[in-house]
């Protein structure tokens, strides 16, 4: 049996033209504790990063042997655990990297020229110039915060508005960087010299809140932050006092630490940012375009597939 949880976030056309298996069972909601013996039969399970994959979990699913996960990150998988009841775990490791690089620009766009509050303002008739003034790209400093293939497409498109791109990144691709025409330097520096800085690396234990009171004081007063990757790269409780201080001028976020439990919650910090006049939120669609759905899909299931007919899973995490 071949679960899929979380497709109420999938074109219901897409799931139809390209999942074919007569077992298939399709599952609007995340898998959670609450309805995981529903599907202890299940052998095979496709989920988001809302569907949560813990130890707990797993005990409920005992013919459980292939997790594919439609997502690039897998830091909401318990791994080790996976590995110890020999369950295969896939992921997508490219599908949406002009998606995502795209949406961290579109941000950009939309804090430089303060798009956002210009049309919350004309909606209420009341244009006042001084208070909308934005500022230009060109001749500003990018730093990008890992050079993978989204943090390199958004290197050309930053340096295609005239802005100066830097970058961190614990494996340095030299030729590329000469290519594209930025530079690598250390991360302290990177957070002295950046206007603008953006991230574009996984969530793990090396990197869990890289960004922390401790870095935003290192930092150029006025600056801006884009995050497109995982809202545990950030610690909240310092961006929304960075934030409240100046110290940060905006963040673009299209992600945050508890995306799904808070977002409705006035006190928490999540909501707190999601609402702040100083911040353009959007609710972890960087990956959502046709493009990228499609490849999205046509990776998993070629993972499931390989699976299926007994052969060496490609996209292979643990």
């Amino acid at each position: 049996m071949k679960v899929f949880f979380d497709t109420k976030l999938m074109p219901e056309s897409i799931i139809k033209d390209k999942i074919k298996y007569p077992d298939a069972i399709f599952v609007k909601d995340s898998l959670t504790l609450d309805n995981t013996s529903q599907y202890e039969s299940a052998e095979i399970i496709c989920t988001n990063v809302f569907s949560k994959i813990s130890k707990e979990i797993l005990d409920k699913l005992p013919n459980l042997k292939l997790i594919a996960t439609m997502t690039t990150g897998f830091d909401h998988i318990d791994l080790e655990e996976c590995k110890n009841r020999n369950i295969i775990v896939t992921n997508v490791p490219s599908y949406s990297n002009e998606s995502v690089a795209e949406h961290a620009l579109a941000l950009l766009f939309t804090i430089s020229k303060r798009i956002h509050i210009c049309n919350q303002e004309m909606e209420n008739c009341n244009v006042n110039m001084p208070e909308l003034m934005g500022f230009e790209l060109k001749g500003k400093t990018i730093g990008l915060i890992g050079t993978g293939s989204i943090g390199l497409h958004l290197a050309r498109l930053s340096k295609g508005v005239g802005m100066k791109v830097i970058a961190f990144d614990i494996k340095k691709n030299e030729d590329v960087a000469e290519t594209v025409g930025f530079e690598y330097v250390e991360l302290n520096d990177l957070f002295k010299q950046s206007d603008i800085i953006s991230l574009h690396i996984p969530l793990n234990e090396h990197t869990k809140y890289i960004l922390n009171k401790e870095q935003f004081n290192i930092m150029k007063q006025g600056v801006v932050i884009i995050n497109t990757s995982r809202g545990g790269l950030i610690n909240s409780e310092n961006l929304l006092e960075a934030l409240d201080s100046g110290k940060i001028d905006f963040a673009g976020l299209d992600v945050f630490e508890k995306e799904k439990f808070d977002c409705a919650n006035p006190d928490s910090v999540s909501r707190k940012l999601m609402t702040h006049k100083k911040v353009v939120a959007t609710p972890h669609s960087a990956f959502n375009t046709v493009e990228a759905v499609n490849s999205l899909f046509d990776v998993t299931i070629k993972n499931i597939n390989l699976f299926v007919d007994g052969k060496d899973v490609e996209d292979r995490v643990n």
